[in-house]
């Protein structure tokens, strides 16, 4: 099985309320899914389609459940529901019709599309999709973020498999990680993955080393995402935000 990295007990310093962007979310209250491009531009999902702000006026697109989304600019974004990968080009929605298994999730780097479904992981690039089996019960893959075309990660609510562009590997999470919290969002940049899970937590993993940081008042994290040295975790509740140092 996969062997657990070590846990580092030390908290992140400087992970501070992200204002501006606390009110920027006013959106939808029944909220599936979030994403926030670089360009600070937001995507949100629920029962009936996605409504979209790239800062001003939010606007709504009927296209039934959507339980997934990946934000890159107000002009590039991607989405998941009822097996359909739908492509935004800053006018409609379309789908994606080379991407033609079951997925659950969706994360855009760069120029490539990566996906994670029932018991299938892959990646969309060039218009070819290339995929690979992976044992992830009971739901499958949920979760997908990547750095780089050999550095992809997938996860379910208590497990991780990485992508190093030659093979799929699952890595160990500690049990004093999670401590029973499940994972809900992931975000990687080179050399380093963001996890956000219930209850709060925030982990960071790094040269095989987990670092655990819990944020009172702030339960309900789902999504991470970078600006230049910062990293930013936000949810329902609060956006907060790490500066490197």
């Amino acid at each position: 099985g996969a062997q657990p990295g070590k846990l580092e007990t030390t908290s992140f310093a400087g992970l501070e309320p992200c204002h501006e962007l606390v009110y920027a979310y006013a959106g939808p209250d029944m909220a599936h899914a979030v994403s926030v491009g670089p360009d600070g531009s937001f995507y949100v999902s629920d029962m009936n389609g996605i409504q979209q702000s790239d800062g001003g006026e939010w606007s709504a697109t009927e296209l039934g459940p959507v339980t997934d989304l990946s934000a890159q600019t107000s002009a590039q974004a991607w989405a998941v529901g009822s097996r359909r990968v739908l492509r935004w080009d800053g006018m409609t929605w379309e789908r994606v019709p080379e991407v033609d298994t079951f997925v659950r999730t969706v994360f855009a780097e760069g120029e490539r599309l990566w996906v994670g479904g029932r018991d299938v992981v892959g990646w969309l690039s060039e218009g070819v999709f290339t995929s690979h089996a992976v044992h992830a019960p009971p739901r499958g893959i949920t979760m997908v973020t990547a750095a780089g075309p050999d550095d992809a990660w997938f996860g379910t609510a208590t497990a991780l498999w990485h992508w190093d562009g030659e093979s799929l590997v699952e890595v160990g999470v500690p049990r004093d990680v999670l401590e029973g919290r499940a994972m809900r969002g992931l975000g990687a940049r080179k050399g380093e993955l963001w996890v956000v899970a219930s209850e709060g937590r925030v982990l960071r993993y790094a040269a095989d080393t987990w670092t655990v940081h819990d944020t009172p008042g702030a339960t309900r994290l789902h999504g991470v995402t970078f600006d230049g040295g910062g990293v930013r975790v936000y949810g329902r509740d609060a956006i907060l935000r790490f500066q490197s140092r």
